[in-house]
């Protein structure tokens, strides 16, 4: 089983199904932006994380978007359930943004 040091490319047991991107507000050079993540959905084999980026300097919202991720296997070349260590962290985050 892998863990959550997991660092190589091919170590990762998860793939990007989709991906979507709202621009809210242009960003200007020099702004900082501060970028939140967090658990919105969980299911039995993927999982969503929102992305909020806002402006640090006034706190206008710039982009915000959802991400779906797949638990994979890459040698059966089909989806699987999400790790059980995987699924616990992913669970303790969610709780804590609600």
């Amino acid at each position: 089983m892998r863990t959550a040091q997991t660092k190589r490319l091919d170590e990762i047991e998860f793939i990007l199904a989709s991906a979507k991107c709202d621009f809210r507000s242009p960003i200007k050079w020099g702004e900082t932006v501060a970028v939140r993540v967090w658990p919105a959905r969980i299911g039995t084999s993927s999982f969503t994380l929102r992305y909020e980026m806002r402006v640090k300097e006034d706190g206008r919202l710039a982009a915000e978007g959802e991400s779906v991720q797949v638990a994979y296997d890459y040698e059966a070349r089909r989806s699987k359930p999400i790790p059980d260590a995987f699924r616990r962290a992913l669970e303790r985050e969610m709780a804590s943004t609600r």
